[in-house]
């Protein structure tokens, strides 16, 4: 009996040791990790105050959700001939949805939609780093959506929805690509 008891005791001592150890290796790790603070370049407005966009057609509805994406980052939606600080050229924009899964009987189970979008962005102000010249880049979202034929009533709703987060999520992360050109 006493056996048992002193390895149970002295097993729990090293199982105590151990998690010291372990909770000053992991504290240790975080010394290199801080918050964004106020002079984040993440968290400030955007340095563009005027911003063109071409390449598509005004009344996309992408378009639509990437000016609310750059007004609600502070800048100015101006046209071309303007004189903008921040020309954004929309080359490629692509919209679709794909089979992703089958079921058993070969019927569709999910899509999955996405959005892929190639731009060109050339700053005309003076603001920015010489090496910064412009920013060529891509912004690709996606989202799955699981299929059920007996709620195909609500299908087209969920996909409407879709679309809509999609165009969303994807004018946020091109507002972010172009903090790249700051």
């Amino acid at each position: 009996m006493m056996f048992g008891n002193a390895w149970i005791h002295d097993s729990t001592k090293y199982l105590l040791v151990l998690q010291g150890l372990l909770l000053s290796l992991a504290l240790s790790a975080c010394g290199g990790f801080h918050l964004r603070g106020a002079e984040s370049p993440m968290l400030r407005p955007l340095q563009f105050g005027r911003v063109a966009i071409t390449g598509l057609e005004p009344g996309n509805r992408f378009i639509q959700a990437l000016q609310q994406a750059l007004q609600v980052q502070g800048a100015l939606l101006v046209d071309t001939q303007s004189k903008p600080d921040l020309l954004l050229n929309i080359t490629r924009f692509m919209e679709d949805k794909t089979v992703s899964a089958y079921s058993s009987v070969r019927q569709v189970r999910e899509f999955n939609h996405f959005i892929k979008i190639d731009f060109i962005a050339t700053p005309t102000a003076k603001i920015v780093k010489a090496d910064r010249a412009s920013l060529k880049a891509t912004v690709r979202a996606e989202q799955a959506q699981v299929y059920d034929s007996r709620y195909i009533l609500g299908v087209a709703e969920g996909e409407h929805i879709i679309r809509k987060e999609l165009r969303d999520e994807a004018a946020r992360l091109l507002v972010l690509r172009l903090r790249a050109l700051q």
